[in-house]
């Protein structure tokens, strides 16, 4: 991973560069920190599917209906 991500730093140019340097090592620390946990991060058994009258899931039915309309009006 460290040579993929020195490769694609090497196509950065000026300030561009410097702020990806910056971005990639953050990432890297905090990549060897999450392989560092042992065991499960997440309780499976704790996750259940949002209520159907859920904002998010509303959210995804309106932008379809846009795109719907957008497609019929042209």
């Amino acid at each position: 991973m460290h040579r993929e991500l020195e490769k694609l730093l090497s196509t950065a140019k000026g300030n561009e560069a410097e702020v990806s340097k910056k971005d990639f090592e953050g990432f890297k620390e905090l990549f060897h920190r999450f392989l560092q946990v042992k065991g499960p991060s997440v309780d499976w058994a704790k996750i259940h599917r949002p209520p159907e009258d859920s904002s998010s899931l509303h959210l995804v039915q309106q932008l379809k209906w846009k795109l719907l309309h957008k497609i019929r009006i042209k």
